[in-house]
């Protein structure tokens, strides 16, 4: 759950949903249709760490890490 909520609060993953959904809100039928990494890399992601969400920039580090091609567009 910690390594999904990671994804979930990535920089990667806001860019490409504002990009095509338009809108910032998300409900279920969005969830169902947003792209996820393996489930080995949400469980890396995960490992070890507190429920407590990290810095917006660890998270984006983490993502770029685990899931190579991710990172941020400059």
């Amino acid at each position: 759950a910690v390594g999904l909520s990671l994804w979930l609060n990535s920089t990667p993953l806001d860019d490409y949903f504002r990009t095509y959904s338009g809108h910032t809100q998300v409900n279920a039928t969005d969830l169902r249709t947003l792209p996820f990494p393996p489930v080995n890399a949400l469980r890396r992601m995960g490992a070890g760490r507190a429920s407590k969400l990290p810095a917006q920039d660890e998270i984006d580090a983490l993502v770029a890490t685990l899931i190579p091609g991710l990172e941020k567009a400059a």
